[in-house]
């Protein structure tokens, strides 16, 4: 089966979609969370200069640095076969509507 040009565009659109929407979604999480672990630290810092004896900076270090909730392979992994089932859920969906379209046109074509 040879594809035409409209299939391998689709195709290559769709390699693409997947592994850019994959990558970003793994660095946009990893980065919300890095941010969210700096400022929960800074401000259990500013906790400790205001002198709470509950509050230690080890203690802080072990609340904010310690913890660990970042992406990585496996994630992106799971990413990428979620983007690509969309991809070839849409890719499915387009060539329905452009078949039925056809169709429809070749059913206008029928001698009455």
């Amino acid at each position: 089966m040879r594809l035409g040009f409209w299939n391998r565009l689709a195709v290559v659109s769709a390699a693409l979609f997947t592994f850019i929407c994959a990558t970003w979604m793994v660095l946009s999480v990893n980065k919300e969370s890095a941010d969210r672990k700096a400022e929960g630290y800074r401000d259990c810092i500013k906790m400790v200069s205001v002198q709470n004896s509950d509050l230690t900076v080890g203690y802080c270090s072990e609340i904010w640095l310690q913890s660990s909730n970042i992406y990585g392979w496996n994630e992106w992994f799971q990413f990428l076969g979620m983007f690509a089932l969309v991809s070839a859920i849409l890719y499915a969906i387009i060539w329905l509507a452009v078949w039925i379209v056809k169709w429809i046109l070749r059913g206008r074509n029928v001698a009455l």
